[in-house]
């Protein structure tokens, strides 16, 4: 077993950045330094790689295991071995891991890992930048990752400090009795030697835990027991409230250089009437002796095993969630551009405001208020709205209103994919204290978080679907590390996730379909290459893959309204699929939507008509022209219909602007009967009530 490392020699972490060759220190550079230039070596590069961000971003993005068999480096003192390691390192148990219930139960026990899945992790956590090898064998952490990395309550009282804690001359003495120093050896030294001398050996005896235990076995059953309890206990009891047994136990673990009493800072540091009311003393386990002594207490965790259930929804519905999402999103993009007053102006998406008029503008269409502002985000991260002013940009002139409904679709995801960015300061769920830093690093993770959940959501079959703790724990594997390190809600970032993934059909309650692997065939490699690709470049290749999967609108369904509707509510217009632009504009025109989503419905009025006809001063060739791709001959006879009904003889402009005139005695119709039409007279007077409704021009 090599358990032999020397501390008074510590490996250069930059020595190592300089011998990497070429695409080891582009990979890293590129992990723990994004914004960085790739090509930077030498100097560069270790001022780089050595920074405060670089370590920020190191352990913001290390994945949860990795980060956990670095904190057991960090423990022994930043330098230490795999048999040590070995020593001390448990996986969670299935129960640790929320593992799905069995016949057989859930596995409870936390085994112990083994040294080549050490090793696998050390090697990750190399790549990842939070560790390296040097010398062989012997696994480090970076001082500038050693000098911020987290802090766990019963593993932070490293030897440097158990030493200051103690009196010189009572801890020479006790070194002495433990046989870990010489008298006659450290007599010729200075004071500086003196001090790295006994540091190493503390560090020699404490970062080993055979000896650690070997200690404690010889103590007695009671004392051995509790200190094992000690080591894992979290609570800082005082020193007056410390029972007959602990106290026993922590006098016997002083004598071996396995605790300290550390003075109350708060008491300290407050008046002395104040003070001699508080405690004096806190008892601190040394960091390695500690972790010695807790053996599974401490383990390594292992993300969710995820497993495929029947699927209990049908997959039409994640095709009607797409088909919605772009039906809002064209309405919306065509009253952004239309300027019709329908919008806040300008909608300025940095104003809270602005999202009241989402919301309200949503809802008078019929279409999901409660998803309109998530869908105007992906609008606006695709590049497609100006989030100043609301206005479409000069992307989506040429490429949105022209774009079938499968393409639109490509620019939602491709929005959803690449994350909000830099267009909005703050992210609801990062901590108002977080620093400008760390709403960077959660913008920049937060695009790395969107591919996984499609990359989740691509390995369901469309039979199949994943539970919710499947869902949630895999992403929280992937995002919890980077929120925590930045002043986030983990809980609220998988949940803003999962909504967007909800809208779009990507992933919603567990279930997915064509939307998923559309993306995966079509970003795939570049993912796996770490390539970097702009939203229109995501939204052609996504585009490419999706065509013809979101359904359009192939014919537009006109009828009557029944008789006990709204007196001047005439005639609906619905659609199944997404409205072209041209229809969409068309039925705006001459009605009003009552429903925006999967399939969609307008009610074309008497009021409706008429602003239609002022629009075009009467001239109904004209108001024709402005329907032309609803032009077929049954609705051309039917709006006909209506329009001959509304207008009779009189002048629209004359209707509109004042009450017609009251028949009077001289009138030619004063007298006329009250009889339905006739085969000679068609048209010409009421319909006979006991007759199905007819059309006024017949």
């Amino acid at each position: 077993m090599n358990r032999n490392v020397d501390y008074s020699a510590r490996p250069s972490y930059e020595d190592y950045i300089l011998g990497l060759d070429g695409v080891d220190l582009r990979f890293l550079l590129s992990r723990t330094c994004p914004a960085a230039d790739s090509t930077a070596a030498g100097q560069e590069a270790v001022a780089l790689l050595t920074s405060e961000e670089s370590a920020r971003m190191a352990l913001s993005f290390a994945d949860p295991d990795v980060l956990d068999v670095a904190q057991l480096v960090h423990v022994f003192e930043d330098s230490t071995t795999v048999d040590v390691l070995a020593e001390v390192a448990y996986w969670a148990s299935d129960m640790d891991t929320a593992a799905h219930d069995t016949p057989e139960g859930v596995d409870r026990k936390r085994r112990a890992v083994g040294k080549r899945e050490l090793e696998s992790l050390l090697r990750r956590g190399q790549r990842q930048g939070v560790v390296w090898e040097q010398p062989e064998g012997v696994w480090n952490v970076p001082a500038h990752i050693s000098a911020i990395f987290p802090a766990e309550p019963t593993l932070d009282f490293y030897v440097r400090d158990f030493a200051r804690a103690l009196d010189p001359g009572l801890l020479k003495r006790r070194m002495e009795r433990l046989g870990l120093t010489d008298a006659d050896e450290s007599s010729d030294l200075t004071d500086a030697e003196r001090q790295e001398v006994t540091l190493k050996a503390l560090r020699d005896y404490l970062c080993d835990p055979v000896k650690v235990r070997a200690v404690v076995a010889t103590a007695p059953v009671d004392i051995r027991n509790q200190l094992r309890w000690l080591a894992s206990d979290e609570k800082q009891i005082a020193e007056n409230e410390w029972s007959s047994l602990r106290d026993d136990a922590i006098r016997w673990a002083e004598e071996r250089l396995l605790v300290a009493l550390v003075p109350n800072e708060l008491a300290v540091s407050l008046p002395e009437e104040i003070a001699d009311s508080l405690p004096g003393h806190f008892l601190r386990f040394v960091a390695p002796a500690a972790l010695a002594l807790k053996k599974s207490a401490w383990f390594i965790r292992r993300q969710h095993r995820t497993e495929p259930y029947p699927s209990t929804l049908d997959h039409k519905e994640l095709t009607e969630a797409s088909a919605a999402a772009v039906a809002f999103a064209s309405a919306f993009m065509d009253a952004a551009g239309s300027d019709d007053g329908r919008l806040k102006d300008p909608l300025d998406l940095y104003d809270q405001v602005s999202l009241f008029w989402i919301q309200d503008f949503a809802a008078s269409i019929g279409a999901d208020a409660f998803a309109a502002p998530w869908i105007v985000e992906m609008l606006v991260n695709a590049g497609l709205v100006e989030p100043r002013s609301g206005q479409p940009t000069s992307r989506a002139l040429e490429h949105w209103y022209n774009a079938d409904a499968s393409t639109r679709w490509a620019y939602l995801a491709a929005g959803f994919l690449a994350g909000r960015g830099p267009w909005r300061g703050e992210f609801p769920w990062v901590s108002p204290d977080a620093d400008e830093f760390a709403h960077a690093t959660v913008a920049y993770g937060y695009p790395m978080a969107a591919r996984e959940v499609v990359s989740l959501a691509a390995q369901l079959e469309e039979d199949q679907k994943f539970y919710g703790c499947c869902v949630d724990n895999t992403l929280a594997w992937h995002t919890e590390n980077l929120c925590l390190r930045n002043g986030a809600d983990a809980d609220s970032m998988v949940s803003w996730l999962l909504e967007q993934a909800g809208i779009l059909g990507i992933l919603f309650q567990g279930h997915s379909s064509w939307q998923a692997m559309a993306i995966m065939y079509a970003l795939h490699d570049l993912w796996l290459s770490d390539q970097y690709v702009g939203t229109q470049r995501m939204a052609e290749l996504i585009a490419e893959f999706a065509a013809g999967q979101v359904p359009t609108a192939e014919a537009v369904q006109i009828s009557r309204l029944v008789e006990d509707s709204v007196p001047n509510e005439r005639l609906t217009a619905s659609l199944e699929g997404v409205a072209s632009n041209a229809v969409a504009m068309a039925l705006d025109f001459i009605g009003a939507r009552e429903k925006c989503g999967a399939s969609s419905r307008w009610i074309i009025s008497e009021e409706s008509l008429r602003w239609a006809c002022l629009a075009v001063d009467g001239d109904v060739d004209a108001l024709f022209s402005q329907l032309g791709p609803l032009l077929n001959s049954s609705m051309k006879l039917v709006i006909y219909a209506e329009l001959v009904r509304i207008t009779k003889t009189e002048k629209l402009n004359e209707i509109f602007e004042r009450e017609p005139a009251q028949p009077t005695a001289d009138s030619p119709l004063a007298d006329a009967p009250n009889a339905p039409a006739s085969p000679d007279n068609p048209g010409e007077g009421p319909d006979d009530p006991d007759e199905p409704e007819q059309l006024s021009l017949f």
